[in-house]
């Protein structure tokens, strides 16, 4: 008779840890879906990155591993949406590594440092480049607009420092002064 009740627990204990489980399943599948369907609302209003990380969660982190969140398709479709999305207006190259990037103080262009021994000036409206900074001997490590914008410096490996005046448009070398413990626009 013991052994009896004791079966009959088991399997009521079974049924009842099998229900929970799938009951379980069930709101983790919802969870996802609830998730996926806010990482596809953040990439359509412009938050691409937020849209990857909700679409993350909502998937499986082990897809060969026990179930520890059920796949649902739409999380994958988020994801790739998100992924697909641009998040970059502009990409500004070099021939080489970029050192450093710094915006004007009107906001209005951009200078970048490359390893290919070059400043470049950008707009960044149109992301067209606007001059090429040529001149130094090695890789350019930093460049930087001056405050009103009219002027730009440079500092390179080759150990100078230049300071480059911007006027309508056209750059020119301005001043250069070798292993300068100070330049001032």
């Amino acid at each position: 008779m013991g052994f009896v009740v004791t079966l009959v627990l088991t399997v009521i204990a079974l049924i009842f840890g099998t229900v929970s489980y799938f009951k379980s399943i069930e709101a983790q599948k919802s969870q996802s879906l609830f998730l996926a369907d806010l990482s596809r609302q953040q990439t359509e209003q412009g938050n691409a990155t937020t849209g990857i990380l909700l679409a993350l969660e909502a998937l499986p982190q082990n897809m060969n591993a026990l179930i520890t969140r059920p796949y649902v398709a739409e999380a994958e479709h988020s994801l790739y949406a998100a992924l697909s999305h641009p998040r970059e207006e502009y990409v500004l190259l070099h021939e080489s590594w970029l050192n450093s990037a710094k915006f004007s103080s009107d906001g209005k262009k951009a200078v970048t440092a490359s390893g290919d021994n070059t400043a470049q000036i950008w707009s960044v409206a149109t992301g067209q480049r606007l001059a090429i900074l040529q001149g130094h001997e090695d890789s350019v490590i930093h460049a930087e607009f001056s405050l009103d914008s009219q002027k730009v410096i440079t500092a390179s490996r080759d150990n100078t420092a230049k300071i480059w005046k911007v006027t309508g448009g056209t750059f020119s070398h301005f001043i250069s002064c070798g292993f300068c413990k100070s330049c001032q626009i």
